[in-house]
């Protein structure tokens, strides 16, 4: 079974990504919505939802990759048309929550309306007739320690009485999967809530996780024919999750768990998923342990080398180092313009040897309006 490309970079970095990639999908992402707020989760057109990029976010405030702009349209009975909003979710998975979430977001809210601003400009919309989406802020948060997401901005901030109520005030919809009681995540019955029910016990004995993975599995099932992609995505999420946090022999066990609920003629599908899914993953994590023993062996040997006085090896090194802060900054002003980078994009940068050709690309940045016209 071929992996799609699109699962090349989750599978390299699942911790970010993994619930990212999900949540691309409509179902999945109505499913969050209907755990959050099922009031608001009625009125939104999800079958016409967007995915769109955080390029507006600055590098320095996107943290590991994980923020996700949804938008859609939202209908009101009293109304003939839709309007439209934007969901703007960040994904927290460090075991220390982030106490600066909320100037994430404001940052990240700025930021889109920004962008709007410069379409209108762009097209010329007199200022009377620009209308900005308003914005849906969620968290979504995985780690172990009990974090009060909702926390105002004045909680971090040195704000002398009387001043509290000119500070910046919005509302947040936060999920802390963790934090839930089991019965209140699932209380929607959604088939991505009792995926995230796998991810709250991801570190729970085998026999226990093995029950609370069926369950997924059953719920899961219905969604395969009104809605295939969240459905795949669903369960490459939950393969991954279980080579990434169980380790090979008791992901294979429970992989025969999950196909063992499936229809006799679907159980070969998932075990050819999580073939090659779950090889990939390995072998992946075998690679990540064989470049950082190769590299920790160059920076020792590099040490040594330098101690013994060896100018060539220390110049071998410090030409290795340039050329590393050249690729690395190169991606950095890419992604500053373009966005988030295609794989293929990212491994030609870093597979390039020669410092004048990553000068060339720096220089064509200056000018250039596309990734093509760049030459990538």
């Amino acid at each position: 079974m071929r992996i799609p490309a699109e699962w090349l970079p989750v599978i390299r970095n699942f911790e970010d990504r993994g619930v990212q990639a999900m949540l691309q999908a409509p179902e999945n992402a109505r499913g969050l919505l209907c755990i959050l707020a099922a009031d608001l989760c009625e009125h939104m057109d999800f079958d016409r939802m967007v995915c769109e990029p955080v390029s507006f976010v600055a590098r320095s405030l996107r943290k590991r990759e994980t923020d996700l702009v949804l938008r859609l349209p939202y209908r009101q009975p009293s109304e003939d048309a839709p309007r439209e909003v934007w969901i703007y979710l960040l994904l927290e998975h460090q075991s220390e929550p982030d106490v600066e979430i909320r100037f994430r977001l404001l940052y990240g809210m700025a930021g889109l309306w920004n962008r709007q601003r410069q379409e209108f400009d762009s097209r010329r919309v007199p200022a009377s007739e620009r209308r900005y989406l308003p914005i849906l802020p969620v968290v979504i948060y995985t780690g172990e320690t009990p974090w009060e997401i909702t926390a105002p901005m004045t909680s971090f901030m040195d704000v002398p009485s009387g001043l509290e109520r000119f500070q910046p005030q919005f509302g947040v919809l936060p999920l802390d999967v963790k934090g839930t009681p089991p019965e209140a995540l699932v209380a929607s019955d959604h088939p991505f809530a009792w995926v995230l029910r796998v991810l709250q016990e991801e570190d729970s004995p085998l026999e226990q996780l093995a029950g609370t993975v069926a369950d997924a599995m059953r719920r899961l099932g219905g969604l395969e024919s009104t809605d295939p992609v969240s459905f795949e995505k669903a369960l490459v999420f939950l393969i991954l999750l279980l080579y990434h946090r169980r380790g090979k022999d008791e992901a294979e066990e429970l992989v025969r768990q999950m196909a063992d609920v499936r229809p006799l003629a679907a159980r070969e599908e998932v075990m050819a998923m999580a073939k090659a899914y779950g090889q990939s993953a390995v072998q992946t994590a075998i690679e990540e342990g064989k470049a950082l023993g190769k590299a920790l062996g160059e920076a020792i040997g590099e040490a040594r080398g330098e101690a013994r006085g060896e100018a060539r090896g220390k110049a071998r090194g410090e030409a290795r180092g340039a050329r590393i802060a050249r690729q690395q900054l190169l991606l950095m002003l890419l992604e500053e313009r373009f966005g988030p980078l295609p794989e293929h994009v990212s491994q030609h940068v870093r597979a390039l040897e020669d410092t004048e050709a990553l000068d060339v690309l720096a220089k064509r940045l200056l000018h250039a309006e596309s990734l093509e016209a760049m030459g990538l």
